[in-house]
């Protein structure tokens, strides 16, 4: 799984409850849309597609959801990255922003409270709900 997460610091963060939910594999963390698509990119060259343990992004969109926006625009328009599985947490249950995401491909929108408050409840729910995805494999 990969993690764009440009909030880091909020207790837990999404990495912690991702990896005490019971999360299978392995979470690679990015703080920014470059080490994103640098991780992505270097997995689509060596060949190693469909990583089953690296084969997701989660995407935790600040408030305007600026760069997560462009990044999912790129991730669903460009090579083999349009069949990997994006999830959407969202601190911001605005409709708005969770239509763009759709309009732009992102597979699931989840809304967390503002404060962080149940991320470890709703990581341990993405984690059951991430069992059940198959993973295509590109053409």
């Amino acid at each position: 799984m990969f993690l764009l997460d440009r909030g880091r610091g909020r207790k837990p963060s999404i990495e912690e409850a991702l990896l005490q939910s019971g999360l299978s594999g392995d979470v690679r963390a990015c703080s920014d849309a470059q080490e994103l698509e640098t991780a992505l990119l270097a997995n689509e060259r060596e060949r190693r597609w469909p990583v089953a343990r690296l084969s997701i992004v989660v995407l935790a969109m600040g408030r305007d959801g600026g760069e997560e926006l462009d990044v999912l625009k790129r991730l669903k328009t460009e090579g083999n990255t349009r069949y990997v599985p994006v999830v959407v947490l969202s601190f911001d249950g605005d409709g708005e922003l969770a239509r763009a995401c759709y309009d732009l491909g992102c597979n699931f929108f989840i809304t967390v409270a503002a404060d962080g408050s149940g991320i470890t409840e709703t990581a341990r729910h993405l984690n059951d709900l991430l069992k059940l995805v198959a993973i295509p494999s590109p053409p």
